[in-house]
């Protein structure tokens, strides 16, 4: 739930069609008597439709998880794949599940959070699809709506984890984690052992390159034919894929010179930054948001998980059925199974 759910790159197989044009019934799903409106489904699956590059994302995120392509459209003109209505329904079930959590814990959204929040969506549509795909790309009610989305997530994550997303509030944490705030370029050497460590610090003393070495000795496979270089990020993005202590030493290590070697998960590190530069508060913005809703991450998968298994939800017979504990344990949406036409059980022929 980190990310915005638009996206449905985890959704399997192809969808049979489910039509878009007039409802019989007014729903497409009622969630502990909040109604999801079959013109709410059918406005958001058209927003998301209309946009090739969204589709060209879910589609490619598909294949990539194993599933193979996601239809979007149907068999029919304006109607669309049954998996995908289905896991998109899906999606506006677990929204109200959140928007009925805020009511419980008397948390509403402010005008400071939307404002906050919409500069954090852009990176929440990054699925795992191949295709970026931003905000400004969809009609102006869906990226006001997948704001407020945003808004109500990181609203309740902060509050379950015991945080507040004010503005004070981020200020206060740039200001307490000067560390943090900086945006470097580095390279490492990974070993297996304190002694491999002194190795290649003695190497690096005599002479001998960053890149050379690293080429020679560094266990990391991905880097060591680069001379080690890891690219460029942030301090949090550095803490979040190596560790702190790496990060300490991207923040502190002098430009151009090896550190000293520091504790990894895997061994030891020595690390190089070719260049290093502040990270001002308002680039940090998104990332300080992140960091102070992160503690109630699991939290909300946990309260989610409950909620979802109590939730007393009908969905609409043509979206399929809602099942609390679906394939692989999986909540979800089952699509509607249309019966097989086999020619031989057609009428035999008169005569």
């Amino acid at each position: 739930m980190r990310k915005l759910l638009l996206t449905v790159a985890a959704v399997l197989g192809t969808g049979l069609a489910a039509t878009a044009c007039n409802p019989v019934t007014p729903y497409a799903a009622v969630v502990n008597g909040t109604v999801i409106t079959q013109s709410q489904l059918n406005s958001e699956l058209a927003a998301i439709a209309g946009n090739k590059s969204d589709v060209a994302s879910i589609e490619a995120g598909a294949t990539s998880n194993g599933g193979g392509s996601l239809t979007i459209t149907g068999a029919g003109t304006g109607t669309y794949g049954a998996t995908f209505a289905s896991e998109v329904l899906r999606q506006e079930i677990l929204y109200v599940l959140i928007e009925q959590e805020l009511a419980k814990h008397h948390v509403s959204v402010s005008s400071y959070d939307l404002t906050a929040a919409r500069a954090d969506v852009p990176g929440a549509l990054q699925g795992s699809g191949q295709t970026a795909v931003t905000l400004t790309d969809f009609p102006r009610a869906y990226q006001n709506l997948l704001t407020r989305r945003q808004a109500e997530l990181e609203a309740l994550e902060a509050d379950l984890g015991g945080q507040v997303l004010t503005q004070a509030a981020v200020e206060g944490y740039y200001a307490a984690h000067p560390g943090e705030f900086f945006e470097a370029c580095a390279s490492r050497i990974e070993v297996g052992s304190a002694l491999a460590a002194l190795g290649v610090e003695a190497d690096l003393a005599k002479g001998t390159s960053f890149a050379a070495e690293a080429a020679a000795k560094s266990t990391d496979t991905q880097t060591s034919a680069q001379g080690g270089q890891l690219g460029c990020g942030s301090g949090l993005q550095f803490a979040s894929a190596f560790g702190a202590g790496f990060s300490q030493a991207v923040a502190t290590t002098a430009v151009g010179k090896p550190s000293a070697a520091v504790l990894s998960p895997n061994g030891y590190d020595i690390v190089e930054v070719s260049q290093r530069q502040p990270l001002p508060l308002d680039s940090a913005y998104s990332q300080i948001r992140q960091e102070l809703t992160s503690a109630g991450s699991t939290a909300l998968q946990s309260v989610l998980s409950t909620d979802v298994i109590r939730a007393d939800v009908t969905v609409d017979a043509r979206y399929g059925s809602w099942s609390a504990r679906g394939v692989g344990g999986n909540s979800g949406v089952i699509p509607p199974v249309v019966p097989a036409v086999r020619s031989d059980l057609a009428p035999a022929p008169a005569g």
